[in-house]
């Protein structure tokens, strides 16, 4: 069974830097009128090589198993 409140989130992020690090990244997803909503915010646990990248999978919790109702997702990570 889905769960009607989670929302998995592809997220593929890039090492710039010049060192091996493990990337923090905030994820926001939400409708339009922000009656549903959610925030979640993950680390990688293995160092992303510099100028490498990886991919990863996100679950973040909606409100009001609003899923479905996402519209806008926003990804910041450093």
């Amino acid at each position: 069974m889905i769960d009607p409140a989670d929302l998995a989130v592809t997220i593929r992020v890039r090492n710039t830097g010049h060192q091996a690090g493990a990337p923090t990244c905030q994820v926001q997803a939400q409708d339009a009128s922000y009656a549903y909503y959610g925030v979640d915010e993950a680390t990688l646990s293995n160092p992303i090589r510099a100028g490498a990248f990886a991919v990863y999978v996100d679950n973040v919790t909606i409100t009001n198993q609003g899923a479905q109702y996402v519209t806008q997702v926003t990804v910041s990570c450093h």
